[in-house]
């Protein structure tokens, strides 16, 4: 659901099948001179992304020739769909690393709008199971003139106010071990210093444990290693409706894939 096209298999066949899918059933087909220019800006988003060298000039043209796609072609409900979120992963790609993409809500909001097509179109009627960072499933990040995080347009946040109680969100936190995301270095996660709910949990021996937070009926803030491994005074009653605790956390191992056998 995310608007990043930033995985192996994207950089591997994107570029191919949006021409086909796409391209070569638009406006714009036989175009040679405008395809390839298209896809040299594309090609830049999905192999560079936040490195991506496109122009303003470029950024303007592809831009400008997704919303003219999205007028002028009939593509079916996901290309359709696809079009307007490849706009705003190359929107995201542009703010480029550092705190102008941290800050910006513009990948949550996507992501709540592909989870809500999803929930409508695709998988109507069915339980559907997101994973995904606990920053990105929370709401009500913000209350007063207090924030713990940048902003309150969160997935979670925006795919509540769509849903509602349809939605059971559940963060995960960990006493102490080790974390990264692939293919990032792991990292060591240090133990909390204080009075918290992981060294409350810690203290009673259980290694994993669940807390449904909504019936739980504890208003009072307390602190949580809820959002990254550092902990943080809030409601967190209002921000996830239950809380999955690990004693020793772990990373993802990658898993080397066989090469496929040639006759």
């Amino acid at each position: 659901m995310d608007c990043r096209h930033a995985g192996p298999y994207s950089k591997l066949a994107y570029i191919a099948q949006f021409d086909s899918a796409v391209l070569q059933k638009s406006v714009y087909s036989g175009h040679t001179a405008v395809l390839n220019h298209f896809n040299a800006v594309l090609s830049e988003v999905i192999n560079r992304e936040f490195e991506s060298l496109a122009s303003k000039a470029d950024r303007r043209f592809f831009l400008s020739m997704l919303d003219t796609l999205s007028a002028t072609s009939h593509l079916g409900a996901f290309w359709t769909q696809e079009l307007i979120n490849l706009k705003a992963g190359a929107e995201n790609a542009w703010l480029g690393y550092g705190l102008r993409a941290v800050k910006s809500p513009l990948r949550d909001i996507r992501m709540a709008d592909n989870l809500n097509w999803l929930y409508h179109n695709k998988y109507a009627g069915k339980k559907i199971i997101v994973w995904a960072h606990n920053i990105h499933i929370s709401r009500n990040t913000t209350f007063g003139k207090r924030k713990i995080y940048f902003y309150n347009q969160t997935t979670g946040n925006e795919i509540y106010s769509k849903l509602r109680d349809t939605v059971y969100s559940i963060g995960f936190t960990s006493y102490s071990g080790s974390a990264g995301r692939l293919p990032s270095k792991p990292y060591k996660i240090s133990p909390p210093g204080g009075e918290c709910f992981e060294s409350w949990v810690h203290a009673k021996g259980i290694q994993y444990g669940f807390m449904d937070l909504r019936t739980c009926n504890y208003n009072t803030p307390f602190r949580m290693q809820g959002l990254q491994h550092w902990d943080v005074k809030a409601n967190w009653n209002n921000i996830f409706d239950g809380v999955f605790y690990i004693q020793d956390m772990y990373p993802c191992d990658r898993v080397k894939q066989p090469h496929a056998k040639t006759d």
